[in-house]
């Protein structure tokens, strides 16, 4: 009776050796969620604001600055895409287009007012 294997022992040593090939096939990578509006020039910054957290308090305190004005940048950039975009789609006279632009700037909020929020 001492020899037998319960299936959660059998899915145990199951499971080690597919995360172990896994692990050897595709390596490890570290999944980031992302904003599209975010470069990764900002992304970097918001990794060394990250690292110097516990560390340095000065140098946290610039790289929390440096990453405020970068995401600023960021959002302005995809405004005037965005606004590009509606000039083009108002000159083609592409009104879908033009609804599905404005609707992803445009939010509504439970109440029904009007929020301005960026996908």
């Amino acid at each position: 009776m001492e020899d037998e294997v319960t299936p959660e022992d059998l899915w145990k040593g199951t499971k080690a050796v597919l995360l172990e090939v896994a692990s050897e096939t595709n390596g490890c990578v570290k999944w980031q969620k992302k904003k599209k509006r975010i470069s990764d020039e900002t992304f970097v910054a918001i990794r060394e604001k990250r690292a110097a957290k516990g560390k340095d308090k000065n140098r946290h305190q610039e790289l929390k600055a440096e990453v405020q004005r970068a995401l600023r940048v960021d959002k302005q950039q995809q405004l005037e895409g965005m606004y590009v975009e509606l000039e083009a789609a108002n000159s083609k006279g592409n009104s879908r287009q033009l609804f599905q632009i404005s609707s992803s700037y445009y939010y509504t909020s439970l109440d029904g007012n009007l929020i301005s929020f960026i996908k």
